[in-house]
């Protein structure tokens, strides 16, 4: 970092007060090589999004899961497995290894005590996650029109992996981005990182419309299934939660060469008073221990008007009708879905249609699913100007972004 020191003078007080730039520090700066005064909003210029080739079907995860806990599962839960496969709206999700290896874990675990521990897991992130960030940060880069040498960053999130150093650094050496790209790891943030990552993302990119923002999100949560330790929060989360990696890149001063999609307008954080009980994961030597309340759904549907009402108040000074949006939102799952849909009026075709088709397609990816459904609605086309981009994580916590949607992206590129 490149930091100019603020020459100041000590007063009779104790206090410090500014002192002038001489005339040559002002010269130095005037000449140097660097961005002055603001430079619009920053835009995602590209969006891209990979998922490994082996699939899950709903029922049949759901009888293999019966099968491989056994007399760990009660027929209360075998019912509920059963049922979610049913009701999840989810048609397959993605996993970076096949069925078949599925099925020796049966064999080789079932009836035992052995568990599949953290460093086998870890490994197999390793082996795993690189390959398929790339396929969507290329595809992100491709979208965008860009050369890959003039991306400036590179922020890596993820919740399901730990490789030191990030692998947003393999990612750059992989693709062959310049050595002097710098790079940033968010970690942990669970499902809003997608969120998150644009929020950072859109800061770095603001400071300079030289900057190109490459973000991508990798998640395998295949690897995080409990081989021993099983109750109702891990049932759910194996049957909703799939394999995939999302990636965008951000930039400010739109060049001739780009077609930008969205217009990132605010960004907005909320934690919902008592419910860090709610939702979270302990990491334990059978991968991480998820915890994830019914309640949940039930405290989203209580506080998301306010949250889109702040986030639109508080940016366009206006409060927007939920109706005239579309909601980019993350698909957590079914119920929290349809809750927003009947809390905010809205339209399971129109406004929260791209969340529905990324759930049903590829089920919930944690942080880099919301980029999935900035892609569907791009490629489908809106009528809406604004977008209440959301998603929810561990805290509980609703993270968003109102976004601009960009001629492109709308109908007849109004």
């Amino acid at each position: 970092n490149l930091l100019r020191c603020c020459p100041t003078v000590s007063t009779r007080s104790g206090l410090s007060v500014p002192r002038p730039l001489d005339s040559g520090v002002l010269s130095a700066l005037a000449t140097g090589d660097q961005t002055k005064g603001p430079h619009g909003n920053p835009f995602i210029l590209g969006v891209g999004t990979a998922v490994p080739k082996y699939t899950l079907k709903p029922d049949a995860t759901a009888e293999r899961m019966i099968r491989f806990y056994g007399d760990k599962l009660t027929e209360q839960d075998a019912r509920r497995l059963r049922r979610i496969a049913k009701t999840a709206g989810i048609d397959q999700r993605h996993c970076v290894f096949p069925e078949e290896r599925w099925e020796q874990y049966i064999e080789q675990l079932q009836g035992t005590t052995e568990i599949i521990d953290f460093e086998l897991r870890n490994q197999m992130y390793k082996e795993h996650a690189v390959p398929l960030a790339m396929k969507a940060a290329t595809r992100a880069i491709e979208r965008w029109g860009g050369k890959k040498e003039e991306i400036t960053h590179v922020l890596g999130i993820t919740c399901t992996g730990t490789i030191v150093p990030g692998f947003e650094f393999h990612l750059i050496q992989a693709m062959g981005l310049p050595l002097t790209t710098q790079r940033l790891s968010i970690s942990l943030m669970g499902c809003f990182g997608g969120c998150s990552g644009l929020k950072a993302a859109s800061a770095i990119a603001a400071q300079s419309p030289r900057h190109r923002v490459l973000v991508v999100c990798c998640e395998l949560c295949s690897l995080q299934t409990p081989t021993q330790q099983v109750d109702t929060d891990k049932l759910v989360a194996g049957m909703i939660f799939g394999d995939g990696s999302g990636a965008i890149v951000v930039g400010t001063g739109v060049r001739a060469n780009e077609t930008p999609l969205y217009e990132f307008l605010r960004s907005s954080s909320s934690v919902i008073p008592d419910t860090l009980h709610m939702m979270g994961w302990d990491l334990s030597s059978d991968g991480w221990q998820v915890t994830l309340s019914p309640e949940i759904t039930r405290k989203l549907g209580e506080t998301i008007c306010a949250f889109a009402d702040n986030l639109t108040e508080s940016t366009l000074q206006r409060r927007v009708p939920y109706a005239d949006m579309i909601w980019p939102l993350h698909p957590g799952g079914m119920a929290i879905v349809e809750t927003i849909e009947v809390t905010c009026k809205l339209d399971s075709q129109v406004h929260t249609r791209s969340t529905r088709e990324v759930l049903r397609r590829v089920g919930n990816m944690s942080s880099g699913t919301v980029y999935f459904v900035l892609e569907d609605i791009a490629a489908r086309k809106t009528d809406k100007e604004i977008a209440m981009m959301a998603s929810f994580g561990p805290g509980l916590t609703t993270e968003g972004n109102l976004l601009r949607c960009c001629p492109a992206v709308r109908l007849h590129g109004r």
